[in-house]
């Protein structure tokens, strides 16, 4: 079978859109669908399972959806199409764990000793940056 193309890109009103899609529809209810324009024509019969792919997405002053159709092997897919938005469901908060309560505990008292190391290491070089360098002892002159 040789390979056969129709590609068309056109500005439609909606309700025309509308119908091209609603075409589109009865035909693979019926089990065939013909494609045709003033040069040539593609006759597609969709097998018993069906993929499709849609793509939609929405930017400052234009929104797109893209929706391609193919024949291929049984799949499964959540994907559903209707004209109303999904509601968000709950985000419910997960109570904490007791090992991740007890890893909580035990960062909490590494951190505060690694604080009071560094503090006291810090105490003693402030020590000796106080200490006056040289001797500081008076020896008492013999005469």
């Amino acid at each position: 079978m040789e390979d056969q193309k129709i590609s068309v890109k056109a500005i439609l009103p909606y309700t025309e859109a509308v119908d091209y899609m609603k075409a589109i529809v009865r035909s693979m209810e019926s089990g065939k669908i013909v494609v045709e324009n003033s040069e040539s024509h593609v006759t597609l019969v969709p097998l018993e399972n069906i993929e499709i792919q849609v793509k939609a997405k929405s930017k400052k002053g234009s929104q797109k959806i893209s929706i391609e159709i193919g024949w291929s092997e049984p799949g499964k897919t959540d994907l559903k199409i209707c004209d109303k938005e999904p509601v968000a469901p709950a985000v419910e908060a997960k109570p904490e764990t007791p090992i991740a309560a007890e890893q909580v505990a035990v960062e909490a008292a590494e951190k505060s000793e690694k604080d009071k190391k560094d503090k006291g290491m810090k105490e003693k070089i402030d020590k000796k940056k106080d200490k006056p360098k040289g001797k500081t002892k008076d020896k008492k002159r013999k005469k």
